[in-house]
């Protein structure tokens, strides 16, 4: 039986999302950047551990302007990865703003992973201010992980992680 599962990539513009979600269904990346304008959505199937899952991946754009316009694509989302820039303190800062939308606007209970992307770059984020987000967030560390959607680091992992999250909530 195939797992339909709406999932959201969010954050803010610049993180990396696109980059991610394109090393992951495509296994590349874009050799340049376009800002996503609204939304790009992209279907894949793929199979975790005993479950077929058809993930329907919804890449929001991360620009203030399109805040309002954004609400509507998170309608039904089952679970988010939500991506910072490990060399940019304003994407972490604003994480908390992100869970808060996802929280109020995807189903209840959306499973959130959260993804620390460009660890290929020189980091500049302490891991100190990341656990103190998710402490005050209520998220585990477990649901934490460093990505490099330019080289593939943890890629796959993150989809994984969010496919297993859902499946024990959902299924």
């Amino acid at each position: 039986m195939m797992n339909i599962f709406k999932i959201v990539v969010i954050g803010n513009y610049f993180v990396g999302k696109t980059t991610l979600i394109n090393r992951y269904t495509k296994g590349f990346s874009p050799e340049k950047y376009l800002a996503t304008i609204g939304v790009n959505i992209t279907s894949y199937k793929t199979n975790i551990d005993n479950d077929s899952i058809d993930f329907q991946i919804f890449d929001i754009a991360g620009h203030k302007r399109f805040e309002t316009l954004r609400t509507n694509f998170y309608k039904n989302a089952y679970g988010a990865l939500l991506l910072f820039d490990l060399t940019n303190s304003k994407s972490l800062e604003d994480v908390p703003e992100w869970i808060k939308e996802s929280r109020t606007y995807c189903i209840e209970n959306v499973p959130i992973v959260i993804l620390g992307n460009k660890m290929d770059l020189k980091v500049t984020i302490k891991e100190e201010m990341v656990k103190g987000i998710l402490d005050s967030e209520n998220i585990s560390e477990e649901l934490y992980l460093k990505t490099s959607a330019l080289f593939g680091e943890n890629v796959t992992k993150s989809f994984e992680l969010l496919g297993n999250l859902m499946l024990e909530t959902f299924k």
